[in-house]
């Protein structure tokens, strides 16, 4: 009973990962295939998610138990589904490329989220765009940031 599992498999399917209810956090880094099963395991707590370019994020709108998304690497741009995931508390980019502050305003929706982590985004120059004071924010790196 795997309650923690890293898979990067290059066009490898995570199918088999959706009997796997002792799963609460998952790892998945290359290009697997059939991600949007992932949608599939409301039990999840965490999610990291590295080297995806994800057209939209609705296939997770299901994970109502996610806690923590985290997105490092990859293209992600469309957030408009973060508001409807689960009850996130932690969130993070790490060098996501091409994100920039318009694509994060759907963070404002977010109102279960108390940690919000930016590590080496050089389109993030100022929190301004950011509403909700009571978010602990961590800006690492990111080198057009101005205080």
């Amino acid at each position: 009973q795997l309650d923690t599992l890293a898979i990067g498999a290059h066009r490898l399917s995570v199918k088999p990962l959706i009997e796997q209810e002792a799963l609460k956090s998952l790892f998945v880094y290359e290009k697997p295939k059939d991600i949007q099963v992932i949608g599939r395991m409301p039990w999840l707590r965490v999610l990291s998610l590295s080297g995806q370019t994800l057209t939209n994020l609705d296939f997770l709108v299901p994970l109502l138990g996610l806690g923590e998304l985290h997105f490092l690497l990859g293209g992600t741009t469309n957030l408009a589904a973060l508001p409807r995931i689960g009850k996130i508390e932690r969130l993070s980019f790490l060098r996501v490329r091409q994100l920039r502050m318009e694509h994060l305003l759907p963070i404002n929706l977010m109102q279960y989220l108390k940690e919000l982590k930016f590590d080496q985004q050089p389109h993030l120059t100022n929190l301004d765009w950011l509403s909700n004071q009571n978010v602990k924010t961590e800006v690492v790196a990111c080198r057009n940031f101005i205080r």
